[in-house]
């Protein structure tokens, strides 16, 4: 009960029902499993679970009681970015040489933009040679997608308090509803300005049944994001502090994550490391699950086969 573990809980507006982070959490890991076994064509116990690496010892406790909840095996937590390199790793262990090669991966997601280095290199044991992959250095910073969108939408709350003929305050509405629909509108800005240099925003009856349109272009939008960009680029700075190395020692930058998609971000990357080129393929969410199941199959007393 959440008395007894003291954290946030949520009431079902219907009843007496009450249900902890852990408790929701169990409910999405159970259904995940429900996939898994079905795609599997057999039941599933046992799992290694990914988690975003700034996370500390409470965020990843109430990950190992909701796993427990859900009636899961938990071998191991591991941190997202460790399981993207990983996946790297495996698809790409042909490319791996005895000379040390560093990859910098850059992930802008909704909320937060994580740059991690990681080194790739073939270790001559007693009894045998394999690749290794280590994380040499990891940058968070507090920014993503929506962050950007949030920016855009005030532009667009600007525009609009030029042009409205209503005196209601947008910034007022009690429901929140239009601010809503405002930022809806900005997601979809930033989306066609990433491939066109202007877009005509528009709601219908935003506000006292007054419709909004505005132009905004590309340059309009890329200069209200910049304090966002810089933000993320301090990701990548950070990496390179913790990890000790300069850009000349970075073979390959792979960008992945929502934030790929706009042109100024990748711009802002490219002038960050002195006009290095960009890669983008890999599926950020695909590839922490399918680096996550390697490393099950690694810890799992069961015998696999990578085919």
């Amino acid at each position: 009960m959440p008395t007894e573990r003291n954290t946030v809980a949520f009431k079902h507006p219907e009843g007496d029902v009450i249900y902890t982070v852990e408790s929701l959490l169990a409910m999405v890991l159970g259904h995940a499993r429900e996939i898994a076994s079905k795609f599997a064509e057999g039941p599933i116990y046992d799992a290694v679970i990914t988690v975003p690496s700034q996370w500390g010892q409470v965020e990843r406790k109430s990950v190992i009681a909701a796993a427990e909840i859900a009636g899961i095996k938990l071998h191991q937590l591991m941190n997202t970015n460790t399981a993207v390199a990983l996946h790297y790793g495996v698809f790409n262990r042909k490319q791996i040489e005895s000379k040390a090669k560093n990859i910098l991966f850059f992930d802008m997601g909704a909320s937060q933009t994580t740059a991690t280095i990681a080194q790739y290199q073939i270790i001559k044991g007693k009894t045998e040679t394999a690749p290794q992959v280590a994380i040499k250095g990891v940058g968070v910073a507090p920014v993503g997608g929506l962050k950007m969108d949030l920016t855009v939408r005030d532009k667009l709350v600007e525009k609009w308090e030029g042009t409205k003929k209503t005196a209601a305050d947008i910034k007022t509405q009690k429901t929140g509803r239009a601010m809503a629909k405002m930022l809806v509108a900005a997601n979809k800005a930033k989306i066609v300005l990433s491939a066109n240099k202007e877009h005509m925003a528009g709601v219908q009856q935003l506000i006292d049944d007054e419709d909004f349109k505005a132009k905004i272009t590309r340059d309009e939008l890329e200069a209200s994001i910049q304090g966002d960009i810089e933000q993320a680029m301090e990701a990548v700075r950070e990496a390179f502090k913790s990890s000790g190395m300069t850009n000349d020692e970075i073979s390959q930058i792979i960008m992945f994550g929502g934030g790929m998609r706009v042109p100024t971000i990748q711009d802002a990357l490219r002038k960050e490391l002195n006009g290095a080129e960009l890669s983008f393929n890999i599926n950020a969410d695909e590839a922490a699950a399918l680096g996550g199941s390697y490393h099950a199959a690694f810890v799992s007393k069961e015998r696999v086969k990578l085919k």
